[in-house]
């Protein structure tokens, strides 16, 4: 399983598209009904599957239910891919990422999201 790194994935609105992602998910759990429509393509497949693993991980977290539009294909990756740069902290998202993330190819420790 090749893992791929932030620098490979990288793109002019990855910083953008991961702010987003942490508004979206600091407030979902709050409001669901922020999750409820989908949001454009951040132009990232990574943050864009990031975005919709984060929404179905809250939304099982929470007890409501799984927006439609996070489990569109084109918000999968076909290759795993974790955020971090470093070996160590790519390994341990690798043991630690909710299956809800993880479904949709995305390797990110969970607390991580929380310390956002």
């Amino acid at each position: 399983m090749k893992i791929v790194t932030s620098t490979e994935a990288r793109s002019g609105t990855a910083p953008n598209a991961a702010a987003k992602i942490l508004r979206v998910a600091a407030r979902a759990t709050r409001r669901p009904s922020l999750i409820a429509a989908e949001p454009a393509s951040t132009g990232d497949d990574h943050w864009d599957a990031l975005l919709a693993g984060i929404t179905e991980w809250l939304a099982v977290l929470d007890g409501f239910p799984v927006s439609a539009w996070a489990g569109k294909p084109e918000r999968t990756l076909s290759e795993p891919w974790s955020p971090h740069r470093l070996a160590s902290l790519r390994q341990l998202a690798a043991d630690n990422a909710p299956p809800e993330i993880r479904r949709h190819g995305v390797l990110i420790d969970p607390n991580d999201l929380a310390r956002a």
